[in-house]
């Protein structure tokens, strides 16, 4: 059985990766990382989860978490994502500065700096 992706067990997560009540002593680079990859998920999903929230109000908790629920975690199946993550940054690169990216781009900074983020 899945389960959708929750923001806060990636949290948890990453404050444990992080070595959050580990006592004295520096947490080795690749966790503290790996940390900061898991922190970076959690926000994603959040957003993710707000976007569908606002844009399907109406929709199951099951179907806002489709992104989520769908994902395939054997290694043929990460690779694959992995491949769609290269295609989507290759694609933020190549369009930049379309005026839709731009848009999208001023959206964001605006929500950002009108709630003091």
């Amino acid at each position: 059985m899945r389960h959708p992706i929750e923001p806060e067990w990636l949290l948890r997560l990453a404050r444990g990766t992080a070595g959050q009540g580990a006592g004295r002593g520096q947490q080795r680079t690749a966790n503290l990382r790996r940390a900061t990859s898991d922190a970076y998920y959690a926000l994603f999903h959040a957003i993710a989860l707000a976007v569908a929230n606002a844009t399907l109000p109406n929709a199951s908790a099951a179907e806002q978490h489709a992104c989520s629920r769908y994902a395939d975690f054997t290694r043929l199946g990460t690779l694959a994502h992995v491949r769609q993550a290269e295609q989507a940054v290759a694609a933020i690169r190549a369009n930049g500065t379309d005026d839709d990216f731009r848009a999208l781009y001023g959206l964001i900074t605006l929500q950002t700096t009108t709630r003091g983020g």
